[in-house]
């Protein structure tokens, strides 16, 4: 009866420790935080300055409805991006966001979803649009 009782106590410490460290390795886990995914498509590859208005339409997930999406764009040759608009979140979780390029030349656009609670940002792909503009010939 001795042996039973000694080998069920070191079962029992045994036990203990892996507890302890399955609890460990869960909580970590959990620290760990998701990012949205963004998707966005641009209606358009090329447009007039002060003619045309492009529109970006995405979808984020997991879903933040009347959350805010932020436009950025940037020149080609540049690296800072620059804000051009921002949209809610509709019940769906699309977006529709416009903008109405006003100087000729490349640009890239992104759509960014800022970090929310335990959600890390999530950023599109880049977008391409090439913008021409008239110039007087006389």
């Amino acid at each position: 009866m001795n042996r039973f009782i000694t080998a069920g106590a070191g079962l029992a410490l045994i036990a203990t420790p892996l507890v302890a460290t399955t609890a460990t390795a869960s909580d970590t886990t959990a620290e760990r935080k998701v990012a949205y995914s963004v998707t966005a498509k641009i209606n358009k590859t090329m447009a007039i300055a002060d003619e045309d208005v492009v529109k970006i339409r995405g979808k984020v997930s997991p879903k933040a409805v009347g959350d805010k999406v932020v436009l950025q764009q940037r020149m080609d040759g540049k690296k800072k991006w620059a804000v051009s608009g921002k949209a809610k979140i509709k019940a769906n979780g699309t977006f529709l966001l416009k903008d109405e390029p006003s100087t000729a030349g490349t640009r890239f656009y992104r759509v960014l979803k800022p970090a929310a609670g335990s959600i890390k940002k999530g950023v599109s792909q880049e977008l391409e649009l090439v913008v021409y503009g008239w110039e007087k010939l006389g």
